[in-house]
């Protein structure tokens, strides 16, 4: 399903990702086969989502995130920049990378940044900050 959505005429989106209404995927963004992305997902630019993933509702996923296979995000989850990060047009998010086979658990705030390693699992309403996960 693509209707009542927007995706950029940047992104690569395979015809065996479901994408649910009032979902938007932003420019240069990469989906891989099979991803499910549920309604009101906000995906920024430069993102890629593995093969096999489940993005549920109400996710938001800033710029410059890299999401592995088999990833599993419950709804609410978001993903954020630093405060003052966009102070100008030209600073790009720190990159953030989520391994292979995550789960990551209703309202997890992921700050930009972050590495998050495979198999690990996220608590409900866990902030995760770069400075936890070294």
């Amino acid at each position: 399903m693509r209707e009542g959505c927007y995706i950029d005429e940047s992104a690569k989106v395979p015809e065996s990702a479901y994408i649910e209404v009032f979902s938007t995927v932003g420019k240069n963004t990469e989906i891989g086969e099979n991803a499910h992305i549920g309604s009101h997902v906000a995906i920024g630019a430069n993102v890629k989502i593995g093969n096999n993933c489940i993005i549920s509702d109400m996710v938001t996923i800033c710029d410059n995130v890299e999401i592995g296979e088999n990833t599993f995000i419950e709804a609410g989850t978001v993903f954020v920049e630093k405060l003052n990060q966009r102070a100008k047009e030209d600073i790009v998010p720190a990159k953030t990378i989520v391994g292979n086979n995550v789960s990551i658990h209703s309202r997890a705030v992921i700050e930009a940044g972050v590495i998050i390693d495979d198999e690990t699992v996220i608590g409900y309403g866990e902030i995760i900050k770069k400075d936890d996960r070294k």
